[in-house]
């Protein structure tokens, strides 16, 4: 490897290895930063493809989530719940938004969801 292989894959090699040996947040952070500058846009998804191949499916998705800023339960708003809930669409991811929409509709009155469903309507037409 050492003989062939390009510079710029050698120094990701390297920082792997330490990242693996050091096996801190700051080393897996700076590998990440080392991985940005020296591999392609396309090399960097093959390594994610591998990484994240390599583990069960639940793992997969938890990291994923965690890389792509799944934003959790939504906090018990103090003032203005519609504006919580406007700022925590903003980091939820698909899953997310599908799972809390959907048990919050579930959650309602009959009145309620005829309600909503009236609003939801109107707005598809605007």
């Amino acid at each position: 490897m050492s003989k062939y292989a390009a510079k710029p894959h050698k120094r990701a090699a390297r920082s792997l290895g330490c990242a693996l040996t050091l096996d801190t947040y700051e080393a897996w952070r700076d590998f990440s930063t080392i991985s940005a500058l020296r591999l392609t846009d396309v090399e960097r998804a093959k390594l994610a493809w591998a990484a994240l191949k390599a583990l069960e499916p639940e793992q997969a998705e938890i990291v994923a989530n965690t890389v792509l800023g799944g934003a959790g339960m939504p906090i018990a708003p103090l003032f203005d719940e519609l504006g919580e809930a406007a700022t925590w669409v903003t980091f939820a991811s698909e899953t997310e938004l599908d799972a809390y929409c959907t048990a919050a509709f579930e959650a309602m009155t009959e009145e309620r969801r005829k309600a909503f469903l009236a609003y939801a309507n109107g707005r598809a037409a605007a």
